[in-house]
């Protein structure tokens, strides 16, 4: 098989849209309404039911730091704004597939320009 191998926004998109597709795992994992924000509603599930078939390891904690990698954002915490459990990322919208080559890993951190500084609050790039 020489199928590339999805980058982790894009396999995450797949996740979201297989788990809504079957109906009882959107209530481990799913959009939120607005469309901008995911929730992992059962993490334990999550771990074990639909991350085996995604990727070659069941880790939670390794899932997280993806996300953390790629700069999503976790809501309900300190100021952030959202439910608790919920993420986003200024270019992983519901339906938007094209927006999913915007989410970059970060490399360096101290110098590299945060996807969030180049999106102003009414959601246009800067």
């Amino acid at each position: 098989n020489t199928d590339p191998v999805p980058r982790f926004p894009e396999l995450l998109h797949q996740i979201l849209k297989d788990t809504e597709a079957d109906g009882d795992e959107a209530k481990i994992i799913s959009w939120l309404p607005c469309g901008r924000r995911f929730k992992i509603h059962q993490p334990k599930a999550f771990a074990k039911k639909i991350m085996p078939r995604y990727f070659r390891h069941g880790k939670y904690k390794s899932f997280l730091r993806q996300l953390s990698l790629y700069e999503f954002r976790r809501g309900g915490w300190g100021k952030t704004p959202g439910p608790k459990g919920s993420y986003e990322h200024p270019y992983f919208v519901k339906d938007r597939l094209d927006m999913a080559d915007l989410v970059l890993r970060v490399k360096n951190r101290s110098t590299s320009k945060s996807a969030w500084t180049l999106v102003k609050r009414d959601g246009e790039t800067a």
